[in-house]
C-alpha cells in the first residue's frame, strides 16, 4: 500500500495491484494465441478416384487452411521428434516429391497417435486396392481448455480492484473503497471498533 495523504487527523492508503495487471496482460494474449493458433483439427484425406489427390485441412477458431497434394506426388509419411527438457514432442511429416509438409504447424505429445497416422498413410500408398484414406488429429479440446484457462485467469486478474483505505479521526471512521471493473464498493467502520491492523 502506498500512502496518498497523511495528516494528524487523516491517513489515506491506496493499493493498486499493478503486478497482477501486468501478469494478466501476459496471460490473456498467451491464452488467445493458444486458442487461435494451436487449437486445431487437422484432417488428411486421399482418394484414388478422379480426381486423384490428397488434401490437408487444418480447422480452428479463425477458419480453415487447405493444401492440395496430387496423389502421384505423395511418397509417404514419417514422425518428427523433438527432444527437450520438458519431454519429447512429435508431429507427422508428409513426404512428397516437392518437399516435406508438416501435418500440423506445431509438435505435441503422443508419439503413438502420430505413428498410427504415419503408418496409415504409408499403408495406403502400399495398397493400391485401398480407394480412400482419412486421417485426423484433433487438438482442439486440450488447447481450448489450456488457452481458455489462461484467458479466464487473466481476466480474473484484470478485475483486481484498487483498494483505498481512509482513516479519518475527525469523523471517527475507516472507509474501505474497492474500485474495479465490476463497480465500486464502499465499507465504513468506526475507528474505535478496530482492534488490530
Amino acid at each position: 500500500m502506498k500512502i496518498v495523504q497523511e495528516t494528524p487527523n487523516l491517513l489515506i492508503l491506496r493499493l493498486r495491484p499493478i503486478l497482477l495487471w501486468i501478469i494478466a496482460g501476459i496471460f490473456v494474449p498467451v491464452g488467445l494465441f493458444v486458442l487461435t493458433t494451436l487449437g486445431k483439427a487437422t484432417t488428411f484425406t486421399c482418394t484414388r478416384t478422379e480426381p486423384t489427390n490428397c488434401q490437408l485441412v487444418a480447422s480452428g477458431l479463425l477458419g480453415s487452411q487447405s493444401k492440395q497434394i496430387p496423389l502421384n506426388m505423395l511418397q509417404g509419411a514419417k514422425v518428427e521428434e523433438d527432444n527437450s527438457d520438458d519431454g519429447n514432442t512429435y508431429r507427422v511429416i508428409i513426404l512428397t516429391s516437392s518437399g516435406d509438409i508438416p501435418f500440423t504447424s506445431y509438435l505435441s505429445y503422443g508419439e503413438s497417435d502420430k505413428q498410427a497416422i504415419a503408418s496409415h498413410i504409408n499403408q495406403f500408398l502400399r495398397d493400391p486396392r485401398q480407394t480412400s484414406l482419412i486421417q485426423k488429429q484433433d487438438d482442439r479440446l486440450l488447447m481450448y481448455l489450456f488457452g481458455g484457462s489462461f484467458v479466464i485467469v487473466g481476466f480474473i486478474m484484470l478485475m483486481a480492484p484498487v483498494v483505498t483505505c481512509v482513516f479519518d479521526k475527525t469523523v471517527d471512521t475507516l472507509t474501505l473503497k474497492r474500485q474495479g471493473l465490476l463497480g465500486t464498493k464502499v465499507i465504513e467502520h468506526r475507528l474505535d471498533k478496530i482492534k488490530y491492523v
